[in-house]
C-alpha cells in the first residue's frame, strides 16, 4: 500500500526479500528509494492519470534499485483506492520481479 505522496505504508515479505531491506525500513522510504530516476516522469504520469479518473489501474514493466544498488526488473500493477465519496485515499501495487 502506498499513499498519495508515495510513502510505503504497508509491505509483504516479498517485497522486503526483492528489495533487500527489513520491513521497518521499507515502509519508512518513498518509492523514489526504490526507483531508477529516470523513471520518475513515466511514475508521476501515470499516478496523476490515476487520481484523476483517467484509468482504474495501470501495469508496466519498469527498473527498481536494491538496497545494494543492484538492478531489478519488475512488472508492477497500480489502482487507485478511493473513500466513499470517490476521492483517492491511496495506492494498491503489485510488482512481479522479473529480473
Amino acid at each position: 500500500m502506498i499513499d498519495l505522496r508515495g510513502n510505503l505504508k504497508l509491505v509483504n515479505a516479498k517485497g522486503t526479500n526483492m528489495f533487500g531491506y527489513g520491513s521497518d525500513e521499507l515502509v519508512a522510504v518513498n518509492c523514489a528509494a526504490i526507483s531508477v530516476p529516470d523513471q520518475a516522469f513515466f511514475d508521476r504520469k501515470n499516478t496523476l492519470d490515476l487520481i484523476s479518473d483517467k484509468y482504474l489501474n495501470y501495469s508496466r514493466e519498469r527498473i527498481y534499485v536494491h538496497k545494494d544498488g543492484s538492478i531489478i526488473w519488475g512488472l508492477i500493477s497500480v489502482s487507485v483506492i478511493g473513500t466513499s465519496t470517490k476521492a483517492p485515499s491511496h495506492f494498491v501495487s503489485q510488482i512481479i520481479d522479473t529480473t
